[in-house]
């Protein structure tokens, strides 16, 4: 609908699955190949816990400083929290970094649609 184009950086193990990713969208292995180029960037982490037969799998998919000194200015960071060493702590004071307001307007969402569904009691 707005024609973007989604970049997924994932391990080939985790790579989203074909049958959610338009045409348009492209894999990658390491942030490095596209940090530049990025708008938004949605970090997750991956739930260890989940998941079985994980042994070997390369989870060291973080944002460095480097990377973010080699982001566009203008580039949003992103992150549903909690976070388990995808950023590190020194990247909060980037204005980029917009995961604090990200969970508070989250739970202003969550709070107005609980009011809307259960009504004025």
């Amino acid at each position: 609908m707005y024609n973007t184009e989604m970049y997924f950086v994932a391990p080939k193990e985790l790579a989203m699955p074909l049958e959610y990713v338009c045409s348009q969208d492209k894999h990658f292995d390491n942030l490095d190949e596209i940090i530049e180029d990025t708008d938004v960037l949605y970090v997750t982490r991956v739930q260890k816990e989940r998941m079985t037969g994980i042994e070997g799998f390369d989870f060291s998919y973080s944002v460095t400083l480097d990377h973010m000194k080699r982001a566009k200015t203008n580039m949003v960071l992103m992150h549903p929290l909690p976070r388990v060493g995808e950023i590190p702590p020194e990247l909060d004071s980037d204005p980029r970094a917009t995961y604090f307001r990200q969970m508070k307007y989250g739970l202003n969402i969550r709070m107005a649609l609980l009011y809307a569904m259960i009504g004025n009691v």
